[in-house]
């Protein structure tokens, strides 16, 4: 299956319906996007499957040592990391994680898990897919 589309001003290109609906996209849902340099080209992949669930976590850190209890947390949880993006601040650090798990039941039990390490989790959400 292939498509022409457009690159706009701004980078951004419209992944046609008929594509999204062959990979299951729904809108507001996360893509991954993987570079091939020596072949040229730009893979696209669905972030997540039917059947899992994608959810956010906000985890503060009291010094960047902590990144390895939380790290191991989501390993020994067999969760799949998405995004993390861990940033400084005043008194510590901030780790905002996506991480795929099967439903908001596994989510809650690595929440567990990750406070059990002596982490703070400051908030836990699905990632909501909108209907347009």
């Amino acid at each position: 299956m292939k498509a022409l589309v457009k690159v706009d001003s701004k980078g951004r290109v419209t992944i046609p319906l008929y594509i999204r609906e062959a990979l299951g996209i729904e809108p507001e849902s996360y893509v991954e996007l993987e570079v091939s340099r020596e072949e040229g080209v730009i893979i696209l992949r669905p972030a997540s499957t039917p059947g899992e669930t994608a959810v956010d976590f906000d985890v503060i850190l009291r010094k960047v040592e902590d990144i390895q209890p939380l790290t191991s947390a989501i390993l020994e949880s067999g969760s799949e990391v998405r995004m993390m993006r861990c940033y400084k601040e005043d008194n510590g650090y901030r780790c905002q994680i996506t991480v795929l798990l099967l439903d908001m039941r596994a989510a809650e039990k690595l929440k567990e898990k990750i406070v059990s390490k002596g982490l703070k989790v400051a908030s836990l959400r699905p990632v909501i897919r909108k209907a347009i």
